[in-house]
């Protein structure tokens, strides 16, 4: 949950000025210190981080550092004076990366300036590997209830852990169903026949609140999947879809549905190279339409303000005896041994469109679809640098 109904790089000073002039509460989702504490005494590191995982542990939220309040209502912005601001976001990583198990996704920290004062916020995502427990000085469980942090009853936890369990198990469900859709020849949309790379872009959320999002909204979005060719694009059940239509034929190169829970399928045929019965795939046009796969959706999900982490699905379709090759090296490789390569997920815990980011993000998938042909790993990797960045 995003307490400003944003994220924290786009909260602005009258964002923060307008909590105490409308005397915002305490919540779920807010949590109001008056001044930077020292952490070095045992109290105030244990405090901090009982705060963060407490947000954690449930729906997220933020701690707002120069806030005084009464009764936990907020009635003016104390400066929290000088600090090195990037020293005491280390400070902090290090405490919860230190004392928090297991690690948590992501925590966002941030100094903003207003015309009464300078305030310090901490960003809590809601986390999709809870439950996270604090080990200093004690080990110790808490979630976030509208009074403050609260310590885990032997109940919440036995939910915590089902319920990430669950999501395990909702994301398998959630693929295995659209692929086996995709397969059946049961898709939005008639995909060409041949080889197809399928990218799956699944928001935590969607897993768990299980948003709806008007059809309108998603279609505000689709500019990010046109592409140079003709594209075609229209409402549907699932809620708005894009494709590349073959001239001529009711079948398409590509498609990418938007669903209305927030997930993206992209779909587009891998062009084989070579002839039969010597036929390959192109390792370098797979790893592009992977890599720009991701950063179209994941600049979608910002237009639409999906907040990560999302999980990453890669998927290799109808590749039963082709290799995956680099044809400009050489094309001595191992035919791959199953029909469909289905790659463990990736979760994206920010949803940077930076292009060397995302293909850091994919590599650890485009490395298990070069194994699958007998390759170490992906080529166009040189060390954490992509050749096509």
């Amino acid at each position: 949950m995003q307490p400003f109904g944003k994220p924290l790089e786009q909260v602005t000073a009258a964002d923060i000025t307008a909590l105490p002039d409308n005397g915002i509460a305490e919540s779920h989702y807010v949590e109001f210190k008056l001044q930077i504490p020292d952490l070095k005494p045992e109290k105030a590191k244990r405090e901090f981080l009982k705060d963060v995982t407490a947000f954690a542990n449930a729906s997220g939220g933020a701690i707002i550092f120069g806030i005084r309040d009464d009764k936990g209502v907020a009635q003016e912005i104390v400066d929290v004076g000088d600090h090195d601001f990037d020293k005491l976001r280390l400070q902090l990583e290090a405490i919860l990366h230190n004392h928090v198990d297991p690690t948590l996704p992501l925590v966002e920290f941030r100094d903003i300036a207003t015309e009464r004062g300078r305030v310090f916020v901490v960003a809590v995502r809601r986390s999709w590997r809870a439950p996270h427990m604090i080990t200093y000085p004690r080990k110790e469980f808490w979630v976030r209830a509208t009074a403050g942090a609260l310590e885990m009853s032997v109940d919440a936890l036995r939910s915590s852990f089902l319920g990430s369990l669950g999501l395990e198990e909702r994301l398998l469900e959630f693929r295995s169903q659209r692929l086996a859709r995709l397969l059946a020849a049961d898709g939005p949309a008639e995909i060409k026949a041949g080889p197809m790379c399928v990218v799956h872009i699944v928001p935590y959320d969607s897993l768990t609140s299980r948003p709806r999002i008007e059809a309108e909204r998603l279609s505000a979005a689709k500019g990010h999947f046109l592409a140079d060719s003709v594209n075609d694009w229209r409402f549907n059940f699932d809620g708005f879809l894009v494709t590349a239509p073959i001239s001529g034929t009711s079948k398409v190169i590509s498609y990418t549905q938007l669903l209305r829970d927030g997930s993206i399928e992209r779909v587009e045929t891998v062009m084989l190279g070579g002839e039969e019965p010597q036929q390959w795939v192109p390792g370098a046009a797979v790893e592009q339409t992977v890599v720009r796969s991701i950063k179209q959706s994941f600049a979608a999900l910002s237009q639409l303000a999906i907040a990560p982490p999302v999980f990453v699905l890669v998927s290799l379709l109808r590749v039963h005896g082709l290799c995956l090759a680099n044809p400009a090296e050489s094309l001595d490789c191992h035919p791959i041994d199953r029909p469909d390569l289905v790659v463990p997920s990736l979760v994206a815990e920010s949803i940077s469109a930076d292009t060397a980011s995302i293909a850091l993000l994919a590599k650890p998938a485009l490395n298990t679809l070069w194994q699958a042909s007998g390759f170490p790993a992906s080529p166009y990797f040189n060390g954490d640098v992509w050749r096509f960045t």
